[in-house]
């Protein structure tokens, strides 16, 4: 009987840690689907850990991070890895141009980018185009110091409390910025 029990037990739990991953996966690609880019990074960072080189993890959670808005930088890690294993897809080319724009690695984000030019179709065309000469831009502008000085307005405009995203119009006609203070219409 103890030989019957201790089987039923090695059967039941061998299976354990492959059922645990299977429910992982398909939560994660129940989020992804349904657009739920943070809850897809928590089930994807679990199934990395556990499978470092599988492609599409790595696809997704580099997406997931550059669809949220938590970090977009760390897409970076995730897409370099996939682009080792994979170098010849164009849709790492695409991504992993994109994570490296918001870790402003202008260079590397530019070469991809122009890698991927030729590929693009549609309105991503247009989109690619456009990084492509904002990178440029970028560099110029990097490449030059400009000295920028701040100012506090005074207590019509900044309080003890906090006050941040300021907007300036075009004009100069206006300012407008969101503040936490007392009495603010939302609290």
């Amino acid at each position: 009987m103890r030989f019957l029990f201790s089987l039923y037990f090695l059967l039941v739990f061998a299976h354990f840690p492959t059922y645990s991953q299977s429910s992982t996966e398909k939560l994660a690609s129940e989020a992804f689907k349904n657009l739920n880019y943070i809850e897809a990074i928590g089930h994807y960072e679990k199934l990395v850990e556990s499978s470092p080189a599988n492609k599409e993890y790595l696809f997704k959670i580099g997406v997931s991070y550059l669809e949220s808005n938590i970090d977009k930088r760390k897409a970076t890690k995730y897409l370099e890895k996939l682009y080792e294993i994979d170098s010849k897809s164009h849709d790492v080319w695409y991504y992993l141009a994109l994570a490296y724009l918001h870790s402003l690695k202008i260079d590397k984000s530019l070469e991809l980018f122009t890698m991927y030019a030729p590929f693009a179709t549609g309105d991503r065309k247009a989109l690619v185009d456009q990084h492509v000469r904002n990178c440029k831009s970028a560099k110029v502008l990097m490449s030059q110091r400009i000295n920028v000085t701040f100012e506090n307005l005074g207590p019509l405009v900044n309080s003890k409390y906090p006050d941040y995203y300021p907007f300036v119009a075009k004009d100069d006609s206006y300012l407008t910025f969101t503040s936490r203070r007392k009495n603010t219409t939302g609290g």
